[in-house]
């Protein structure tokens, strides 16, 4: 009736006489926030059990997980809108906060709705591999298997800095993909950059950090916001094309492209080809034209832009409203703001004479089609969201003919024998301080041992934990956005000083330093240093310096 035991920071196997996790370091001694769900949680009739925190959003909490049936490692996502929502302590209930009832219901119907896309993925897709999602506890839960690897960036530093153009493609593609069959259900990711793009040992790709209401916080140095992000304008498709031509640039370049707000004013952007020779000119050309900073004249698609990489999009420059033609022996160099972009002078000349005759009859073709596929498309979602919110409603309100179980008695056994006790209904399990007692020793339990319980309830052991409550084992913030990494922080009982060092080393906004080291003990009297990452001062850019690359 028992699994082995795990450890409920990291969900690997922990040998059963190990006073901590020799993985991560967890002892078991610190709990999740107040509000949060309690480590132990059983979830969808004990499928998946919960553990510690690992990421809040402005609209969810995510928890490290483990899926029973699956035997797998997993995140658990619960839907928990920052000051939309309440839970009473030592409940599992979830209610909306006062006057936002509504509120609260459409945002659990988006939440639900928006990953629901995920469980129809290609499998060669680089997206988070969905699991289950389900109503519990007045709100819902996505799960997806837990990817674990390097980002993109780790990768870069790795490899020297760059990829050559063919390795950029190999290991993106997955990404592409992904987004594409995304973008096809109308997914607008918002933040993709190299940290969020993770790769394994096995080459395996996942794009991770979406959220249901998409954004790229603006810190005036991320090379990698569209501008329409940068200027908090609603995001489309094509802000996630102006992204991932961004992380081709920086992954063939070498350095971050220069931020789209400055290049509205000062564009010094060059073209990927001129900082390396070694790109083809098609990878370049489309690499460039996804990084436009008007919109409209950008490729508007991740399947353009995969195509474009492949070369089946040369006829970009018929896009470009300034161009000056120079002669060259054997190509033709076309002008953008001042960017040579390299076209052979054939395939230009033939896409000029096909492309004004079939002008007409395309915009007339495709004003009827988009026609179509609006109200269609309009019918089908309005259909849709009404069948899911009308099943979540009837699952929040579901409580009747369902079978009891009589709870066992714990009382006197030790936590490791019932933790992962795979009956129909959720543990809660509270430690309690008393070092006249053996660790682990369960010594109450509520409700009564007998009492009938149905699937959706849970009952709640409290064991002995002979851990000093006042310490807690550090994570490693290394690499965190530095408000997650406070709200981490914060959730242990930390005291937080964040510390701003100007470097061009790492991204500004995340944390790179921490004053005492990952795994080990840390007093929470003693205040937690964080050091962020701040941009440094640009430097003067010299009159003479025409079209020279700004700073990365």
């Amino acid at each position: 009736m028992s699994e082995k035991k795990r450890c409920m920071c990291c969900m690997q196997p922990v040998p059963e006489d190990a006073a901590a996790c020799p993985h991560c370091g967890y002892n078991g001694s610190q709990q999740n926030a107040e509000g949060a769900l309690p480590i132990g949680t059983r979830l969808n009739k004990g499928r998946f059990l919960v553990g510690r925190i690992e990421a809040v959003q402005a609209d969810c909490v995510e928890y490290a997980g483990y899926d029973v049936k699956g035997m797998e490692r997993c995140v658990v996502m619960e839907y928990l809108p920052a000051g939309g929502a309440v839970r009473a302590p030592g409940e599992l209930l979830l209610q909306a906060a006062q006057d936002a009832t509504k509120k609260y219901k459409d945002g659990l119907a988006k939440f639900i709705q928006f990953y629901a896309k995920f469980d129809h993925a290609p499998q060669d897709a680089a997206v988070p591999k969905f699991i289950d999602s389900f109503v519990q506890n007045g709100t819902g839960y996505v799960v997806f298997a837990k990817f674990e690897g390097m980002s993109l960036r780790e990768l870069l530093k790795f490899n020297g800095g760059v990829l050559s153009a063919e390795q950029a493609q190999i290991v993106l593609a997955p990404v592409l993909r992904g987004l594409e069959f995304l973008q096809s259900q109308n997914v607008i990711h918002g933040s993709i950059s190299p940290d969020n793009i993770m790769v394994n040992r096995n080459g395996d790709v996942c794009l991770t950090g979406f959220s249901t209401d998409p954004y790229a916080p603006s810190n005036g140095t991320n090379g990698y916001v569209s501008p329409e992000a940068e200027n908090g304008k609603k995001l489309t498709l094509a802000s996630d094309v102006y992204s991932m031509g961004a992380v081709f640039y920086r992954s063939m370049v070498g350095t971050v492209p220069q931020d789209a707000r400055q290049r509205a004013n000062y564009d010094t952007l060059a073209t990927p080809k001129e900082l390396n020779e070694s790109i083809p000119w098609e990878v370049s050309n489309a690499v460039w034209h996804a990084m436009l900073v008007d919109p409209d004249k950008r490729t508007g698609t991740i399947a353009e832009f995969s195509a474009a990489l492949k070369g089946e999009y040369p006829d970009y420059d018929l896009h470009v409203t300034e161009e000056h033609d120079e002669d060259v022996e054997e190509e033709t160099e076309v002008k953008s703001k001042g960017k040579k972009r390299i076209h052979s002078e054939e395939e230009i000349e033939e896409k000029k004479k096909s492309f004004w005759s079939m002008l007409a009859i395309l915009s007339v073709s495709l004003f009827v089609v988009m026609i179509l596929v609006y109200v269609i498309g309009g019918f089908i979602n309005g259909i849709e969201q009404k069948r899911r919110e009308q099943q979540i409603e009837e699952q929040l309100h579901s409580q009747t003919g369902q079978v009891t179980v009589p709870a066992p008695n714990y009382i006197g056994t030790m936590v490791e024998d019932v933790e992962y006790d795979t009956l129909q209904f959720d543990y809660v399990l509270i430690s309690s301080y008393d070092p006249s007692q053996r660790s682990g020793l369960i010594i109450g339990q509520d409700p009564q041992p007998g009492t009938g319980l149905t699937e959706d309830d849970r009952v709640i052991l409290l064991y002995v934990n002979r851990d000093s409550p006042k310490t807690v084992i550090l994570p490693d913030f290394d690499g965190l956005y530095y408000m997650n990494a406070k709200v981490l922080a914060e959730s242990l009982g930390l005291q937080v000083e964040l510390i701003y060092e100007k470097t061009s080393e790492v991204y500004p906004g995340l944390v790179f330093k921490q004053n005492a080291e990952a795994g080990m003990e840390f007093l929470t009297s003693n205040t937690l240093k964080l050091t962020v990452a701040e941009a440094p001062d640009p430097e003067p850019i010299p009159e003479d310096a025409g079209g020279e690359t700004g700073n990365e």
